[in-house]
């Protein structure tokens, strides 16, 4: 299932008391839902930044208490680089259960599968995410996705895919 961005603005009303920046990654396809995104955004509360530097988004990485992702209709995450990004900094993740992130967050762990926008905000209200272990985010992105380990995971899968 997917959102579109005026579905999402519970997440961004939710009154949790803190800053939340939204950035926009170069990728997104759709300018259109990029402005409907930032006509969400109040610029106190909520502020959108667009896409920034690698240098300004590891930092909001890195001073972040959760990322939170959401399938962008109509793509699904196969493989979402920004989750990894976030956990190598020890940020955990909270998402929608679908797609690759499944396979990504280990949930209650590293982040959060969520099955509702719902449970989402909740997870916000309350905090939970300071339950989570910063060492642990990366300690799975390293023994998980790190570029040797993905290196060889394809290895391997080509090796197979050839001997069949």
């Amino acid at each position: 299932m997917f959102w579109q961005a005026s579905e999402i603005s519970p997440l961004i009303n939710v009154d949790s008391g803190v800053v939340v920046p939204v950035i926009a990654d170069c990728f997104v396809g759709s300018q259109e839902y990029v402005e409907e995104v930032k006509s969400l955004c109040d610029g106190y509360q909520v502020r959108y930044y667009g896409t920034v530097s690698y240098e300004d988004k590891i930092k909001f990485l890195q001073n972040a208490k959760a990322v939170i992702s959401l399938p962008i209709y109509p793509f699904m995450e196969i493989f979402g680089l920004h989750v990894a990004e976030a956990m190598c900094c020890g940020t955990p993740v909270i998402a929608l259960r679908s797609g690759g992130v499944t396979d990504q967050i280990k949930d209650g762990v590293t982040g959060f599968l969520c099955d509702a926008l719902d449970e989402i905000c909740e997870i916000i209200v309350t905090a939970k995410v300071s339950e989570i272990d910063p060492y642990e985010c990366r300690r799975r992105v390293e023994e998980h996705f790190s570029k040797v380990v993905m290196a060889e995971n394809y290895l391997e899968y080509f090796k197979k895919v050839l001997k069949s």
